[in-house]
């Protein structure tokens, strides 16, 4: 999305300095409900997000790569980075208002708490990435105070609130954050029916890999954000989908994968020649065999721990 968009495109803002448009946060909160940094926008003002305007890039790029295949069969590699769910928050109203988001949010409920687990090391715990001073949406404001360090035992243990969001604040968060994934849900949506819409021929010829870099903390241990060591941040989705691979459709796997599995993933499925300088660069490996076989365990596999690091 580079080549597209100027260089002071602010993705969380949604326009440029200069582009007086009604995703432009400044601008949009004077027309559409804006709720610390959460801006819920009419059905109009949605094509205008940036998500939205990614998408359609991206069929454009999709276009052009099928044009080059169907002239010569040269390949091409597309990559299409999305926003959302990152702060800000952009929320359509439409998505806010879904009966489905009232279903997810009935399995997205951890547990009012503010403390970390028993015994966790102070560098288990991440940022805080929402304010002190919450407003909702009914106006009401909480004040949670400013993030601390908690100590058991003369030890640090976590960084929480002294207040932590209180149940209705909790869910009307979590609500947006399950909004803005639905509207991301939707943009990736609009890049594969523009690979359908190439034809078979492209489409049965491409891999599709969705991943992200990093999880987002919704309250589980006290802790709202990103850049912590549980499970819930170091956890990204990872979806393949690859044609010449039919065993491996709707099929889940348990075994671990880093992201550094990524680039030598890409490598093997696209065909593309390896030697072995080129191997011993990797500090991942193919999961191509995953996709193959559906027999693989931790044991065949050879990975039973995922390392994730962060720096403090």
């Amino acid at each position: 999305n580079g080549d597209y968009f100027p260089a002071l495109y602010d993705q969380e803002w949604g326009c440029t300095n200069g582009e007086p448009t009604g995703a432009c946060m400044a601008e949009a909160c004077k027309t559409q409900r804006c709720v610390n940094g959460r801006l819920y926008l009419d059905e109009k003002h949605k094509p205008r997000l940036f998500d939205a305007r990614v998408s359609l890039e991206a069929v454009k790029k999709l276009t052009q790569a099928s044009l080059a295949w169907q002239r010569n069969a040269t390949p091409s590699f597309v990559t299409v980075g999305f926003h959302h769910p990152h702060l800000k928050w952009f929320i359509p109203e439409d998505l806010w208002k879904s009966s489905k988001l009232q279903d997810a949010l009935s399995i997205v409920r951890p547990p009012l708490s503010n403390v970390p687990p028993t015994n966790a090391p102070f560098f288990a715990h991440g940022d805080v990435s929402i304010a002190g001073e919450l407003r909702l949406l009914n106006g009401k404001v909480e004040r949670l105070g400013e993030p601390f360090l908690r100590v058991k035992k003369n030890q640090k243990v976590g960084l929480a609130f002294s207040n932590p969001p209180s149940p209705d604040a909790q869910i009307e968060m979590r609500k947006a954050y399950l909004a803005c994934v639905t509207f991301l849900d939707e943009q990736i949506g609009v890049v594969l029916a523009g690979l359908k819409n190439q034809g078979p021929d492209f489409e049965s010829n491409t891999v599709v890999i969705v991943t992200s870099d990093h999880g987002f903390g919704l309250g589980e241990n006290g802790h709202w954000g990103k850049s912590s060591l549980y499970e819930v941040d170091t956890r990204v989705p990872l979806i393949v989908r690859d044609p010449s691979i039919p065993q491996s459709r709707s099929r889940k796997s348990e075994l671990l994968i880093e992201l550094v599995d990524l680039y030598p993933s890409i490598i093997d499925l696209a065909g593309l020649p390896q030697d072995d300088i080129l191997r011993e660069a990797y500090e991942g490996r193919s999961f191509k065999t995953i996709l193959q076989n559906r027999k693989m365990n931790t044991e065949t596999w050879g990975r039973a721990v995922a390392v994730s690091m962060l720096a403090k």
